[in-house]
């Protein structure tokens, strides 16, 4: 199903061959990349299995329109943000509409001690509370330059701007989450 494309090494130079490109491939080549993505974006409370089926759901549907003239992993980003930022909406609407829920996924390693545990739990709770506020291209941007370690001028190819406007977005989503976390402190 899927559809012949050049494939494009990691700096954007095709492969010597053309072949089709299938979900299994991009799911072994890209996988981690995948599960790396989807947890920063969603944060911790969200279902981060569910997250990834879905977003290889998207894959699978959208590779016949994959034309191969961009990097694969800017097209699966994209993809990803549009998959995980959909869910984010879909969950704000629930919690609008129902309440929120106290219950949280356990985002902390099992091999700290009870009130670590609980202290990262809260910590993260808050920093994605915080998030949650920002804007979406600011959001994108901090996450992709501070979790990633993306340089500025490959998010500006991903998110189809100037590294000046990312280096903006940046500044803005700093100041935003500086007073906001400042906020909770209080």
């Amino acid at each position: 199903m899927g559809r012949r494309v050049r494939l494009l090494t990691a700096l954007g130079r095709p492969l010597v061959t053309e072949r089709e490109l299938t979900v299994e491939d991009v799911h072994a080549q890209h996988g981690t990349l995948l599960v790396r993505w989807t947890s920063r974006l969603a944060g911790p409370r969200a279902d981060l299995e569910d997250l990834v089926q879905e977003v290889l759901l998207a894959v699978h549907r959208a590779l016949p329109s994959f034309r191969g003239e961009a990097l694969l992993t800017t097209w699966l980003y994209q993809l990803t943000r549009r998959v995980v930022m959909r869910s984010l909406r879909r969950e704000r609407v629930r919690r609008w509409l129902f309440g929120t829920s106290d219950e949280d996924v356990d985002a902390a390693s099992n091999e700290l001690g009870p009130y670590a545990s609980l202290e990262l739990r809260r910590e993260s709770r808050e920093l994605y509370a915080a998030l949650d506020q920002l804007s979406e291209k600011h959001r994108t941007a901090f996450l992709l330059f501070e979790l990633e370690q993306l340089p500025a001028e490959e998010i500006a190819r991903i998110m189809g701007t100037k590294p000046g406007t990312v280096w903006v977005w940046l500044h803005r989503a700093r100041a935003k989450l500086r007073e906001l976390l400042a906020e909770v402190e209080r």
